[in-house]
Order: structure tokens, then C-alpha cells, then sequence
């Protein structure tokens, strides 16, 4: 292969020439690192973080005194510097090795022992960490203001370093502490363009993640105390407190998307935990009741709507709100479907199709018999009256994951799927905090309860809970899709790596504008989050099957999840077959590829608007080859050209029309450097085709 290989395969070629984690261990340093990446720790005084840097720039980017992590025990700050070494493990994994050091407690923290677990990665240039807090004191310990990583670590130096957040859609200079939407920050040197990449995979509303906010430390954690949605529990004597997971990765890349793009979602696909890529196969192509009928479903018309999505491709048949009989209580609605939810299940199956139910997991109808039984189960106000955290409808009431409704809600649902043959369940409304009502004050249970002692620690025992119900689900139905949705975990579009290592996908959001309008919205907030989140975990509807642009509205969801609603009665014959077509292409394309792990943007196409062209390459590295995605969105121009900056430099690629005839062979170095040349004569039309690697030169 030439010099001037592309971005993708420079990584590439770094993998598999890198030699096997080693960690080593002498005169008061333990030493932790592979051909990419060094982390050098300190066992004399406490313990910390003595050098840590990229191996291939030979820089050490940290500095001065680190304090390894921080946590308040009973209201004082301690960090690693407040913990004898006591010794350390090490174990091997099939991608590289974990490092366990213990520490124990002196002085103000004697009976607090300490374990810090780091992972690190054959070929990779991260390292993640977690920590945990084992309370042998004979007393309860409460735990506030922790951070997992806090060190000192600055890519080269502060000068030109910027920060990208907010998923990658925003940038901002240091000082900056991040919040709920930040599940990575990228600290960039632009003119060194060297960075780090902080991961946080706390959950929720309760992520806080610090870039200089004092001096050069940085801090990858969860809210302090005094801040909105903080971070507190009380360990009992006995327990062990684990944290959430923190990763750092080094990226040394001339575009600083690309950092994002290659570094942390080969990172995300490959090390994070991903519950949907732990799967062989997932389901493709869904489609959701909620729109036009919304609650006014019914077992005739549910079923007409199977027959008529029978044929089109469709994988998933969501019944959305509207099934029961009252909201909470989960019965079938004796006058909607009168031979039960399970008849109708039954008939979804039958035409071919994988049924799929909604549930709100915690808040429900104040009417309904199981609130009536236990009112004692839902969440309180500051006054200790129920409150509906999820909105401003007085009729309905949030009820507490950490109190005997947990197991009633996770019986209803085991039931439902195991009865009915459910193969994905939509888990929605609020738990914890609402995506509509700002006002901090009406979030969390102000009521104490075995796992939380106030309001303030009820937020991670309810986050808990919920990750709980996810994972007790997935291991009795492992392949069932479990749907968590931005209202469920807490804030508006949010979608985080704490939802993803627990439950499937995120029901991101809703556009309801008709075309083109609505799927260039949906391809918006695809890019708006795909930097940092796959892309096939963010479900987003609600566009129309029957579309007056029904093939531009396809096209748009395809480079995301093909998720659609409206009327299927009011298919053609024709639709159905170009959908059924469309559909299996797409299939053999994820069979042949596994495309759906895979997106790229770069600095080749923008934020999708309704005047000019964007795209996404979904093409996987290790496979060479994949989809490619084309919309010139109202452009008064025709023609667009776009490189692809993935390929070989000194291979040939084939790319081929959906329809099987072949739209051009070209070199890599084409590609490259010359691009292709995508015509579309349509204002807002797509196009879509296949890549192909077939020979090297």
C-alpha cells in the first residue's frame, strides 16, 4: 500500500502492526501500555497518574499533580493521594489486559478500600477505567462529588486547544464543564492537532464532565453536590459502591472530526459494550402505529395494517400507546381488543412480521387500580404529595423503580413478551427527570426509600433501577429490541453509553413536518449525534410510509433506521414492491457488509439543510465496502462531487445501483482525489449505491 493511504486505513495499519498490552511493575511504578499508548503510575505517597501520553508522539501530557480521582465521604474530598498501595492484578481478555489496583484507606479513610480497574486495548490508543468503593467501616458512607478520572492531561499545551461537545456539534474554548449531552468531548490542539477523547458513561441527566474548570485537571464524572441532578448514595456498611465507566483515547488526526468519527466509534463499536452490536443480527426496518391513529387503535385495524405491511419489507410491527385499558393497569382494552393483545401479536406474526408493544415504565394514570392499591409506590413533591414528573397533566402520576412497583412493571412486561411473542418493547415517559418541564425541583423522589435516603441520591438508585429492568430483560429474552426513549432516561433528545450498554436503542425523537422537510429533519439529528452515537441506535420517527415523497422519505431514513408510521391501506402495489425491493437490497447489503456499525461524515458533508447537498458513507473499513448515501435537498445544483476518504489508494472499487446495474469502477486513488460524480435531477431526491472492493493493483 502507498504512503498516502486515507484515514481509515492509516488506523488500520496501526492495529495490526501493534504488539500486546504489556504491564510491568518496579520501584514504586507500574507501568501500562502497547505500541500506541503509555499510562505510567505512581505507588509511592498514595497513588496516581505519573505520565500518560500518545506513544507515537512521544509526548507526555500529563503534568503536575494528579489526584487520580475524587470522591466526598461524608461531606470531605478525598482522592488517590488519601489511599495506601495495598498491591495490584492483572488479567488477560481476548482484546488486551485489565489492571486492578487496591488501595486502602489511612487516617480519615481508614476502613475505605479502594479498587481502580483500567483496561487497555491491543492496537488501541485508550485506556478505560473504572472504581469502586468497598465501605468496611462499621458505618453508612455517603458518596457525593466523584470523579472516576481526574488528572491532569493537556494535548501538548492550552494554547489553540478547543473543545468539541455536545455530541461533536459544538465548539467552545476552555474553561468548560460538560453536562448530560456529553457523552464524549474531544480536547483538540489545532495546531499540533493532536487531542484526547474524555468518555463518560454515566447515565443520564447525572453526567459532568470538566476541562480546566481548575488549572489543567480535567474530570470525567458526575454532578457535584449544590448542582442540578446531583450525584449521591449512601454505602452501607459491608457494600461495594462500583462506578459508572470512564475511557480516555488519544487521536492524532488532521481533521478533528476524524477524530470522533475513526478513533472513538471504532472505539464505541469494538470496546464500549454496545448491547445492539453484541447481537449477530438485529432487526432493520420498523414500523410504529402512533401516527396517524395514535391512541385510537383497535384489533381490526391493527391487523388490516399487518396485511398491508406484509410484502414490504418490514421487519418490526410497533403497537404504540392506546392498547390497554388504563395507563399503569396494562390490560388489554376490552372494547378495542376484545380477544386480547396477544390475538392481535398472533396475527402481526403470522403475516411474516415481529410484534412490538409500548409501555410507560413509570408513569401512569392516577385511575388506574395498581396506583388506587399502592399510592405509597409513587413519587412525592416536596410536600409528599404524587407527582408527574413526565408533564403537566395532573391526571397522571410517576410511580418509584425503587420501590415493589419495579417488580410489578417488569412482570407486566415479561409477561407481554413472553405471551405474545414480542421481539422489541418501546419503554417510555419519565423515571427520574422530564424532558418537557424545566424546572430541576420536579425531578427525583422526594420520598426516602430502602435505596435512597433523600432526593438528591435518588437519582442514581432510579437510574440503577431502570439499567436493572434493561438488563433482566435482555438476558431472559436475548433477542428481544428493548427501546429506552430520551423522555424515559430523562432530557430532551438525549441519548448516552450508559442506555446503549444496557438497553438496545433510543427512541431519540419525533418530526412530524411532511416531506422533504420532516426526513431532512431526521437526517439532521442523525448527524447531529452520530459523531459520538451510532447511528442504528437512534430511533426517530415519525414520517409517513404513504408520503406524497414516499421514495425521498425511504431514502433519507435508510442512512439511519428505517423507522416509518402512517396508513400502509393506502399503498399501491407498486410501493409495496419498491419498498419489498429496497428493503432486501438493504439486507443483503447489512449481510454482506454490516454496514449498520458503521458511519462517516467528515469534513466532506455538512449539517443537512433544505438548500444543498449532504450524504453519509456507511461503509466498514475491515470489510471495504458498504452503502453510500447522496441528497441534494433543493440545490439548484445537479451535480455534486464528493471524495470518499476511506478506501485504499492502490485498490479498485465497483459501485453498483440498487437495482443491480453498475454505476462505475474506479481506483482508490480516484476516489481519493477526484472523487465521484453524483448526479440527482430531482430538487430533493437521493441516491443510494453500493462500494466495492474487488482487486488491489
Amino acid at each position: 500500500m502507498k504512503a498516502a493511504f486515507s484515514f481509515a486505513v492509516a488506523f488500520l495499519a496501526l492495529s495490526s502492526a501493534a504488539s500486546e498490552c504489556v504491564v510491568v511493575s518496579g520501584n514504586g511504578r507500574i507501568l501500562m501500555e502497547n505500541s500506541l499508548v503509555s499510562r505510567e503510575f505512581s505507588t509511592v505517597e498514595g497513588f496516581r497518574t505519573r505520565s500518560f501520553g500518545p506513544k507515537k508522539t512521544c509526548r507526555n501530557y500529563s503534568s503536575g499533580e494528579s489526584g487520580e480521582f475524587l470522591v466526598s465521604i461524608d461531606g470531605t474530598g478525598y482522592d488517590g493521594r488519601n489511599f495506601d498501595f495495598a498491591g495490584y492484578s492483572v488479567s488477560e481478555s481476548a482484546e488486551g489486559k485489565k489492571l486492578e489496583v487496591e488501595l486502602t484507606g489511612k487516617d480519615s479513610t481508614d476502613g475505605v478500600d479502594v479498587r481502580l480497574e483500567y483496561w487497555i486495548f491491543d492496537g488501541f490508543p485508550a485506556i478505560r477505567k473504572r472504581l469502586q468503593l468497598i465501605n468496611r467501616t462499621g458505618r453508612p458512607l455517603r458518596l457525593e462529588n466523584l470523579d472516576v478520572e481526574s488528572l491532569h492531561l493537556v494535548p501538548v499545551d492550552v494554547y489553540m486547544t478547543n473543545i468539541y461537545a455536545n455530541y461533536g456539534t459544538n465548539i467552545t474554548r476552555i474553561p468548560y464543564v460538560g453536562n448530560c449531552y456529553d457523552p464524549a468531548v474531544l480536547v483538540y490542539n489545532e495546531i499540533h492537532k493532536e487531542g484526547i477523547i474524555l468518555g463518560n458513561e454515566a447515565p443520564g441527566v447525572l453526567k459532568r464532565t470538566s476541562c480546566y474548570e481548575k488549572d489543567f485537571n480535567i474530570g470525567i464524572g458526575m454532578n457535584r453536590s449544590g448542582e442540578d441532578y446531583p450525584f449521591r448514595t449512601v454505602l452501607d456498611p459491608g457494600e461495594t459502591f462500583v462506578s459508572p465507566g470512564t475511557f480516555i483515547i488519544f487521536s492524532a488526526r488532521d481533521k478533528w472530526q476524524d477524530c470522533l468519527e475513526i478513533d472513538l466509534g471504532d472505539y464505541v463499536r469494538k470496546y464500549l459494550g454496545v448491547k445492539l452490536f453484541q447481537r449477530e443480527s438485529f432487526p432493520q426496518s420498523f414500523y410504529c402505529t402512533w401516527i396517524p391513529f395514535m391512541t385510537d387503535i383497535s384489533a381490526p385495524l391493527v391487523k388490516d395494517i399487518a396485511d398491508n405491511l406484509s410484502g414490504t419489507g418490514t421487519d418490526v410491527l410497533i403497537i404504540d400507546d392506546g392498547w390497554y385499558d388504563r395507563l399503569g393497569d396494562y390490560n388489554s382494552n376490552p372494547e378495542k381488543f376484545p380477544d386480547g393483545i396477544r390475538d392481535v401479536c398472533r396475527h402481526i406474526r403470522s403475516k411474516g412480521l415481529i410484534p412490538g408493544l409500548w409501555f410507560s415504565v413509570a408513569t401512569i394514570s392516577r385511575d388506574s387500580r395498581i396506583f388506587r392499591a399502592h399510592p405509597e409506590w409513587a413519587m412525592t413533591d416536596s410536600g409528599g404529595n404524587p407527582v408527574n414528573l413526565h408533564d403537566f397533566d395532573d391526571s397522571k402520576v410517576t410511580m418509584s423503580l425503587c420501590s415493589p412497583w419495579y417488580d410489578y412493571i417488569r412482570e407486566k412486561i415479561r409477561n407481554y413478551v413472553r405471551t405474545c411473542g414480542l421481539g422489541y418493547v418501546k419503554l417510555d415517559f419519565a423515571m427520574a427527570a422530564s424532558a418537557y418541564r424545566t424546572d430541576v425541583a420536579a425531578s427525583g423522589d422526594y420520598t426516602p426509600r430502602s435505596c435512597h435516603e433523600d432526593r438528591e441520591s435518588s437519582y442514581w438508585s432510579l437510574y440503577q433501577a431502570a439499567s436493572r429492568l434493561f438488563d433482566e430483560l435482555k438476558a431472559e429474552f436475548p433477542e428481544l429490541v428493548v427501546d429506552c426513549t430520551f423522555e424515559l432516561w430523562g432530557k430532551y433528545h438525549l441519548v448516552d453509553y450508559a442506555l446503549l450498554q444496557h438497553a438496545d436503542v433510543d427512541w431519540l425523537t419525533n418530526y412530524e413536518f411532511p416531506a422533504p422537510e420532516g426526513p431532512v429533519s431526521i437526517r439532521q439529528i442523525n448527524y447531529e449525534r452520530s459523531r459520538v452515537i451510532p447511528v442504528q441506535t437512534m430511533m426517530v420517527g415519525n414520517q409517513l410510509i404513504d408520503s406524497d415523497m414516499w421514495k425521498f422519505t425511504f431514502q433519507s431514513l435508510a442512512s439511519g433506521v428505517r423507522l416509518m408510521c402512517g396508513d400502509p391501506r393506502n399503498l399501491s402495489d407498486e410501493q409495496k414492491s419498491w419498498y419489498r425491493t429496497m428493503s432486501e437490497w438493504l439486507e443483503r447489503m447489512e449481510d454482506e457488509y454490516k454496514y449498520s456499525r458503521f458511519a462517516y461524515r467528515s469534513d466532506i458533508f455538512g449539517r443537512p439543510s433544505m438548500s444543498g447537498w449532504d450524504g453519509c458513507y456507511r461503509f466498514n473499513p475491515e470489510r471495504q465496502g458498504g452503502v453510500l448515501f447522496f441528497y441534494r435537498n433543493g440545490s439548484p445544483d445537479d451535480v455534486g462531487i464528493f471524495p470518499l476518504l476511506m478506501v485504499e489508494e492502490d485498490a479498485v472499487y465497483r459501485l453498483t445501483c440498487p437495482d443491480g446495474s453498475e454505476f462505475g469502477t474506479f481506483t482508490g486513488d480516484e476516489l481519493l482525489t477526484s472523487g465521484i460524480r453524483i448526479h440527482i435531477g430531482e430538487k430533493f431526491g437521493a441516491r443510494l449505491l453500493e462500494i466495492r472492493k474487488i482487486c488491489v493493483y
